[in-house]
């Protein structure tokens, strides 16, 4: 239960590839020339980590929802009456990025690996609370940017203007998605109060999002915890978080965060709704293997379903967003979204203990559309990393050259 920054006394406690990787949901916001940086950034990272291990990572399940997803892919490109350049751009983009945890998985090293997560936590906390200051104050304000690189404005979310605050990314919710993986670790690592200080900053992003999943891990791990030997360390915790949770639920800094939830309105909600009104529209025929469209938008406009359907739209681009598990039931059928469920529910049986972190991913799959995105791949790369701890996937890891 120490605080923890003896990290940060030694270079030990870093590597190049675990704290560059840390940064990726950060730099998914970023576009260089059209091209998604992160996009360039793991196939740098990815031949970099090959160069230094030589080894691969090869989980049977996650191979065969790559093959499955690229299959389809290549099989729309054949059948669909029109084929769009932009279909043929993503099958790229998702090659690239499903193959990036091959590569990456085997060079990240649990402990350095969740330092360098720390680390991150650390500059994301201190932009958000930057942000919170000054919409106190009664600004709006924009994401943080890198300063080495170039924010192309009419490609990004990174110059859209709020008043909620969002620190290093395009909005708090993506935010939330980055600092529930440090939040897990560190609760893993019994360092409580580096838990504490990001379950408060996970409040303070006005999230529904950050509240939904930070509530769900911390809940479920002390539930873990009280059934276990330990029954000191338990009681202490379960105090500590209802100590926590007593002054959030009471302090004024945290009135946004409430004020959002409770004008939420679930039946005009995009993030929730969408696929619900999609799905009633989609030919049984189609329920197997997924519509003949490159994407959902593309098949809403296709049979005219826009009249009645919400769209979530910035400055930038519009688009109809669609939740993780609808979007895999929709867009790859029955078959696609039973691979993608049978994966994560054998990474639960390899490892009970990373079950706070997967019921908070399966809870998101309902108002979140990371599926198959570069956020994803970093998902899956984090639960490998946690499940190789001490060396117990190392089966998995096979050398190469």
């Amino acid at each position: 239960m120490r605080l923890g920054l003896s990290f940060l006394k030694s270079s030990k406690s870093f590597g190049l590839i675990e704290l560059l990787y840390a940064f990726l949901p950060i730099l998914a916001g970023y576009t260089l020339g059209g091209l998604p940086f992160a996009l360039l950034f793991v196939i740098v990272l990815s031949f970099v980590a090959f160069h230094r291990t030589g080894r691969l990572w090869i989980y049977k399940p996650y191979l065969l929802l790559f093959f499955y997803i690229i299959f389809h892919e290549l099989i729309l490109s054949l059948t669909m009456p029109f084929l769009p350049s932009y279909h043929i751009n993503r099958t790229i983009h998702l090659s690239i990025s499903l193959l990036s945890p091959i590569f990456i998985v085997p060079a990240l090293n649990y402990k350095r690996y969740f330092n360098a997560l720390i680390v991150v936590a650390i500059i994301s906390g201190l932009g958000l609370i930057y942000h919170f200051i000054l919409i106190q104050s009664g600004n709006l304000v924009t994401p943080l940017t890198l300063p080495f690189l170039p924010v192309e404005e009419e490609k990004t979310r990174l110059m859209q203007e709020l008043a909620r605050p969002k620190s290093f990314y395009a909005e708090p919710a993506a935010f939330a998605t980055f600092m529930v993986v440090p939040l897990f670790y560190a609760l893993k690592e019994k360092k409580y109060l580096w838990s504490v200080a990001i379950v408060i900053l996970l409040f303070l992003s006005t999230s529904t999002t950050a509240v939904i999943e930070s509530a769900i891990i911390v809940v479920v791990y002390m539930m873990m915890t009280l059934s276990g030997k330990n029954k000191g360390r338990s009681i202490f915790l379960v105090l500590l978080f209802i100590a926590v949770g007593f002054f959030i639920l009471h302090s004024s800094l945290f009135e946004a965060t409430f004020q959002k939830i409770d004008n939420t309105e679930v039946d005009e909600n995009a993030r929730l709704m969408n696929g619900l009104l999609v799905l009633p529209h989609v030919n049984a025929k189609y329920l197997i293997f997924g519509v003949n469209s490159p994407n959902i938008n593309d098949f809403v406009f296709e049979n005219h379903l826009q009249s009645f359907m919400y769209y979530s739209s910035s400055g930038y681009n519009s688009f109809l967003f669609v939740p993780t598990f609808w979007f895999m039931l929709i867009k790859y059928g029955l078959v696609g979204l039973w691979i993608y469920l049978q994966m994560y529910y054998d990474f639960y049986k390899r490892d009970k203990e990373i079950l706070p972190y997967i019921l908070c991913l399966v809870v998101s799959w309902f108002f979140q559309g990371l599926a198959l995105s570069m956020v994803f791949t970093f998902q899956i790369s984090t639960i490998a990393a946690f499940l190789n701890r001490e060396g117990r996937i190392q089966h998995e890891i096979k050398r190469v050259v």
